[in-house]
């Protein structure tokens, strides 16, 4: 009897061994592989910026389609080349702050300036410039760099949570890879707001409201981009009142969804209202965006766009496009995502149609979009054969890279004084 007892002990202390080894293997895979993907595609980035910043023309004080805050002659380098364009937005509040005069130009009218950029990315750089005592072009693309490291480790674990690891493995692939994903190590504020936005769809997911709410806010002085989480968080206390059955849906957690939904109406309002007290005028906010051609023309900007570029015909291939991207969407098996990534695919898409401008920036407003790289996902794993399905990811990534060498040395890189296309 002492001998069966002392199997029966060894073989559970085995199986407990067994379980614990499965959950660190577990664990260090959800760090280990987005790490590494991210890790050799910022590498690759890193060498087509050095190559194609050769080509960088010197940057004076006073170019009429560019910001300077620091002028610098040609092929500056790596690091200056990362704080191109709004970069230098950045870094002019990291260093000198926001302005409590708007500045205005002819007939009094506001001008660009530093009011319509989001404060969060820039004042956590300026704190790192004063603690490290470093300058802002090596600053600013490092936390970038940081920050996106632990984004695509979020966005990893989201994925994992709703479609298991096979396909957090390729989402995280498939968005490493996205024409724009240097702007991850860029002085911008994407890697912040994909950290963000990640991780409120994963909380949300995981029903932690609290910390949910506290990411909101954040994300509200990241990007002006919360109120497309309202649509999210309306998809998600549906579907747990379509369960409440099943899984019981409480009273208090049913009064904080709904907290949650007014919190994103209203911290969507945030900034602007920090604004109107920092500067004394109501209206700062709406006037700096309107330097940059704001306003309501933004809710018919893609339609005149298209319009404009192939008249009748554009419109005919804009609406068919969306048709197929909202089609694809549609589909039961995406739907399958969850509410979390679903919701905020479609949300996303629909606030850059009536919020955005169409442009050269649409590119790198889609890295936000990085659920829709899912329909892929979804295609590729319903590819029969393994060989056939690591053939068909290979070419996307690779046909990815050679997208993200186009878009360094046409968009991020400053290459002639006429009006360039920027990122």
């Amino acid at each position: 009897m002492v001998l069966i007892g002392v199997l029966a002990v060894s073989s559970r202390v085995s199986t407990i061994a067994t379980e614990s080894a499965a959950r660190r293997s577990k664990a260090l895979c959800q760090l280990w592989f987005p790490l590494l993907v991210y890790a050799l595609t910022r590498l690759f980035a890193v060498v087509a910026v050095m190559m194609a910043g050769r080509h960088q023309i010197a940057i004076p004080p006073g170019l009429p389609f560019y910001h300077v805050s620091s002028p610098t002659g040609s092929a500056p380098g790596y690091w200056t080349i990362m704080t191109n364009w709004d970069g230098q937005w950045y870094r002019t509040i990291a260093t000198h702050g926001y302005p409590l005069d708007l500045p205005t130009g002819e007939a009094g009218r506001v001008v660009q300036n530093a009011w319509g950029f989001y404060p969060l990315y820039p004042l956590l750089v300026g704190a790192l410039m004063w603690v490290t005592g470093l300058s802002f072009a090596y600053v600013g693309p490092a936390l970038s760099v940081a920050l996106g490291a632990v984004a695509v480790v979020v966005l990893f674990r989201l994925v994992q949570d709703a479609l298991g690891t096979g396909a957090a493995s390729l989402a995280v692939v498939l968005t490493c890879t996205f024409m724009a994903a240097p702007v991850l190590q860029a002085a911008y504020t994407e890697s912040l707001a994909l950290l963000l936005v990640c991780s409120c769809l994963l909380l949300l997911r995981r029903r932690r409201y609290a910390w949910t709410g506290v990411v909101i806010v954040l994300l509200a002085l990241t990007r002006n981009v919360v109120l497309a989480m309202t649509l999210v968080i309306l998809l998600h206390g549906a579907a747990r009142w379509r369960a409440r059955s099943e899984d019981e849906f409480t009273k208090r957690d049913r009064l904080t969804v709904s907290g949650l939904v007014v919190l994103c109406v209203a911290a969507t309002g945030l900034w602007p209202a920090i604004a109107a007290t920092a500067t004394g005028q109501v209206s700062a906010y709406s006037q700096t965006m309107a330097a940059w051609g704001g306003g309501l023309r933004v809710l018919i900007a893609w339609p005149r766009t298209f319009f404009n570029a192939g008249g009748p015909t554009g419109l005919v291939v804009l609406f068919a496009l969306l048709f197929c991207i909202f089609g694809l969407l549609a589909r039961p098996a995406a739907r399958r995502w969850g509410p979390e990534l679903w919701g905020w695919s479609v949300a996303y898409l629909c606030y850059l149609l009536v919020a955005t401008d169409f442009g050269s920036s649409t590119i790198r407003h889609l890295l936000l979009a990085f659920p829709v790289s899912l329909v892929v996902v979804d295609l590729l794993r319903s590819i029969g054969p393994r060989v056939v399905r690591a053939t068909g990811l290979g070419l996307v990534a690779m046909g990815g890279l050679a997208l993200q060498w186009i878009w360094i040395a046409n968009y991020l890189v400053v290459s002639n004084t006429s009006r360039q296309l920027f990122p």
